[in-house]
């Protein structure tokens, strides 16, 4: 794997960076650094992994992870999951916490809850998985998202993902090689419900 230049565990994100001084219970989290703004639809390849980094700025007690379905395909599903950012790169690698499949033949937010402590301020990974490559997810525009480097010197495209060929089904543990997602155009949106 080529480095990128970047060391993730070196960024030091804090509250009042992205969420302000406070975060009020009962809201829904995307993770993005910078902003969340307009969203838009993005159709993920179906069979693969689209991992992203998810800043949490301070201790969090998360009750429920969400996606937003936006283009329903019949006899579909999506799956997140949040990993720990534990390699020695700050990569994803340890699984914490996954849903079942989520039924995507029909738009909406598709939710599971859960039940667990993020710890911050650091990063975590949120990934998604989708059976179908036309269900069309929330998204983020890259300028919302973390840099994670460019692939080639002088290109405009940087890197602020991760993907990894993947059977659809349960999350791997640990994540698995680290491969970074140079074509994403847009990040899909992970929501963590914060109580």
């Amino acid at each position: 794997m080529a480095k990128r230049g970047i060391d993730l565990r070196q960024l030091r994100p804090r509250a009042e960076d992205r969420f302000g001084p406070f975060i009020v219970s009962n809201r829904h989290l995307d993770g993005n650094p910078i902003g969340s703004g307009a969203s838009t639809t993005t159709f993920p390849s179906a069979n693969f992994l689209f991992a992203h980094p998810f800043m949490v700025p301070r201790n969090l007690q998360v009750d429920a992870i969400a996606v937003q379905v936006n283009t329903a395909i019949a006899s579909s599903h999506v799956r997140a999951a949040i990993y720990d950012a534990g390699d020695v790169n700050g990569f994803p690698a340890k699984l914490l916490a996954e849903t079942a499949e989520l039924d995507t033949a029909t738009t909406g937010t598709k939710s599971t809850a859960i039940d667990i402590t993020l710890s911050g301020p650091r990063i975590y990974w949120v990934v998604t998985q989708t059976d179908a490559a036309t269900v069309g997810l929330e998204s983020s525009a890259k300028a919302d998202a973390f840099n994670l480097g460019y692939a080639t010197r002088g290109t405009n495209e940087p890197s602020n993902g991760l993907q990894l060929s993947h059977t659809f089904g349960a999350f791997p543990d640990p994540y698995g090689t680290i491969t970074f997602d140079d074509t994403r155009d847009n990040l899909h949106r992970v929501y963590l419900t914060v109580t």
